[in-house]
């Protein structure tokens, strides 16, 4: 086995450090007689902890008709312990996945068994995996926002006779590629032509094969949760990091919201009711504004009690209202006036947005390092069971 394996340490959700812990054992009931009346009592079940490594080779993402996403790959689970097959069933020698807390097997095709093989005291089985991805909101400032697609993947405890056995994840510490790995995109001829946003951009091309979202990185975020309760690890998470549309989704909002200013200022400035008629045109403009709205809250949009989204929204109608009232209605255009001010103040918002989302998708970004550094060099992980 590699020398980089071991198992995860502490309750922090870091691959990096490692320790192997005894197991807790949970309670079972049994019948006791007392005073002659049944009564139920906890009594320890016997429990072993067993140490198992799972890898990932993830292939590309993709979304169904009904705009749900799934991760398509390759899971191997390599269970370093003996856990004969009962009649010759396979599935009792190798620990049941659940994926985002749903039950993973051939039923439900999230994962099927591609191979097994059996030894003395091991044992490696491979997956093919078509993993459900749950989709939300990370990062909301209007206009940029920012989605994770998770992947929970849990190995479930199981009972052999009357002991039961507890998965204990042993992680590879010193790369973090020997637990999870994107497929290679390279072709043999010219990959060493190519530098690390060459290669980045073809994981991208290789990874995305979804209709409404743009990665931010390719790569994902791992992490391996601690059980406090139990003191022991047997799940993990995958976070990839999305756009909705990329910068086309922006452009679309910002680029109309900016003509209607800027008619709204002609509007105030430059109409009297000798050349047209103000009111219609306020109107027209607060129209347009409304046909927008579907763009800055979108499906997947979560009520705050201040959003920049709400703000935003609140600047411009203001700004829209005030500047209807014409000259004749007040004998003063200050309120006019002071409506084109707050429509123009409410474009900071998306300046200031722009900034936040740069300095964010830098931080994920520092993600890759450990996926795309020296990568060609990689040597791969032998997926041996010894």
């Amino acid at each position: 086995m590699a020398d980089d394996l071991e198992v995860l340490e502490n309750g922090g959700n870091e691959s990096g450090r490692s320790v192997y812990h005894e197991a807790i054992s949970d309670a079972a009931t049994e019948d006791n007689a007392v005073g002659g009346k049944s009564k139920k009592q906890k009594v320890p079940l016997p429990e072993d902890k067993v140490p198992v490594r799972i890898f990932f080779l993830l292939k590309h993402i993709i979304d169904n008709k009904d705009d749900q996403l799934f991760l398509i790959g390759t899971l191997i689970q390599n269970v370093f312990h003996s856990m004969n097959a009962d009649d010759g069933d396979e599935s009792t020698s190798y620990f049941h996945l659940r994926f985002n807390d749903l039950i993973a097997d051939n039923d439900s095709g999230y994962s099927k068994v591609r191979n097994h093989e059996s030894l003395e005291d091991s044992s490696k089985t491979t997956f093919q995996m078509t993993a459900p991805l749950e989709v939300d909101v990370d990062f909301d400032y209007f206009p940029f926002k920012i989605y994770t697609a998770t992947l929970l993947v849990e190995l479930s405890t199981r009972t052999e006779k009357t002991k039961r056995i507890r998965p204990e994840l042993w992680v590879a510490k010193n790369d973090v590629r020997n637990n999870v790995t994107l497929q290679s995109p390279y072709l043999k001829d010219g990959i060493k032509k190519k530098n690390k946003e060459e290669r980045t951009e073809l994981y991208k091309d290789k990874m995305d094969k979804m209709k409404d979202y743009d990665f931010v990185s390719p790569c994902p975020k791992v992490e391996y949760i601690y059980d406090q309760k139990n003191e022991c690890c047997h799940k993990c998470r995958l976070t990839f990091y999305l756009v909705e549309g990329g910068i086309s989704k922006w452009v679309g909002i910002l680029v109309p919201m900016l003509l209607v200013f800027v008619l709204d200022v002609v509007n105030v400035f430059y109409n009297d009711t000798e050349n047209g008629d103000t009111l219609s045109t306020s109107a027209t403009l607060a129209l347009t504004a409304v046909f927008l709205l579907p763009n800055i809250l979108s499906k997947a949009y979560r009520p705050k009690i201040i959003a920049t989204n709400m703000v935003y929204i609140l600047l411009v109608f203001i700004g829209l209202a005030l500047s209807s009232v014409t000259h004749e209605m007040q004998n003063s255009k200050i309120a006019a006036y002071t409506g084109v001010a707050l429509f123009g103040f409410s474009f900071i918002i998306p300046i200031v947005s722009f900034f936040k989302f740069s300095e964010y998708k830098q931080s994920i970004l520092e993600e890759e390092k450990s996926f795309m550094k020296n990568d060609l060099k990689h040597e791969k992980f032998k997926h041996d069971v010894h």
